[in-house]
Order: C-alpha cells, then sequence, then structure tokens
C-alpha cells in the first residue's frame, strides 16, 4: 500500500481504491470501510440525491466541496459564455440561457445544504436570516460553517461523521 499524494496518511487498498488515513485502522481490524467520495460526487450527491433535502445534517466536507465544484462550474460556465459571445452575439444568447439557468437550478440544493450544514451544529436552517445583517451576519454564518458538527444525534438526527 503506498500513501496518496494528495495529502498524507491516504492509502491505496487492495481494491483499487484510496482511502482516508483513519480508515487504516479498521481495516486493520477487518472493518468494513467506506472510500472516500471525491468532490464531484459530493457534488452530484447533493444536486441529485439531496435536491431539496432540508432535513437531517451535512458534514463540513460535503457542505464545502459542494460549494467549491458549483463555483468551478459557474466560473466554466461564465468562461464558456464570454468565448462563445467573443464568436458571435447569437452564441452569447445561449451561453446566457445555459448559465441562468444553471444558477436558478443550484438555489435550491444551495440552500438546502446550507441548512444541513447549520443543522450538523445543532442550530437552526433560520439562522441564514444572519445574512440580513450586512457583513457581521455572514461572519457569523461563516464561523458555523466551519466548527465541526456535534458528535452525537442532535435534534436534527444522528452524526453523518461520528456513527457508532
Amino acid at each position: 500500500m503506498s500513501d496518496r499524494s494528495e495529502g498524507p496518511g491516504w492509502w491505496l487498498a487492495s481494491d483499487g481504491k484510496w482511502y482516508p488515513p483513519e480508515s487504516r485502522a479498521q481495516a486493520a481490524t477487518g472493518q468494513q470501510i467506506v472510500p472516500a467520495d471525491s468532490p464531484f460526487d459530493i457534488w452530484k450527491m447533493v444536486v441529485t440525491k439531496k435536491y431539496a433535502q432540508f432535513d437531517g445534517r451535512a458534514r463540513r466536507a460535503e457542505f464545502w466541496w459542494f460549494g467549491l465544484v458549483n463555483f468551478g462550474f459557474i466560473v466554466a460556465l461564465g468562461i464558456v459564455t464570454s468565448i462563445l459571445g467573443s464568436i458571435s452575439d447569437a452564441f452569447t444568447g445561449i451561453g446566457v440561457v445555459v448559465y441562468l439557468a444553471y444558477v436558478i437550478g443550484m438555489i435550491v440544493p444551495s440552500i438546502a445544504v446550507i441548512f444541513r450544514r447549520l443543522h450538523d451544529t445543532d442550530k437552526s436552517g433560520a439562522m441564514l436570516f444572519l445574512l440580513l445583517l450586512p457583513f457581521i451576519g455572514s461572519i457569523i454564518l461563516f464561523v458555523f460553517y466551519v466548527i465541526d458538527g456535534d458528535r452525537a444525534a442532535n435534534r436534527y438526527g444522528p452524526s453523518p461523521k461520528y456513527q457508532a
């Protein structure tokens, strides 16, 4: 088994999949281990399986990887729209329509993953209204996004990270 070059401790199992460092002890004792999902797999899960799921909890990894991949798609669509616009005005219209369709389509899963992330820290999704407070509301929410979720089950369900 070799270490993964993207991060210390990651290892390649005999099934050809990469596993995080904390799973090495599980493998040594014969317990079943779950491979780490790629960022795109997390984005796909949020968009397809949890599109409008406002209940439950979301780990930090789910929240941040979804946001990063979503941001990447928005930037890529913006670049493609810009390139198409330099070719023809008709292509600009098509690019803008696709871009807006994507952005509008991502509103619901984005709000849903924010709600689930707040639930993981035992906060109500209504805390999203803190965004109405200029500057300070964003800082407070950012702190909620980066802190670790509750280890034990809370009123929104069991911990997705610390499962028994």
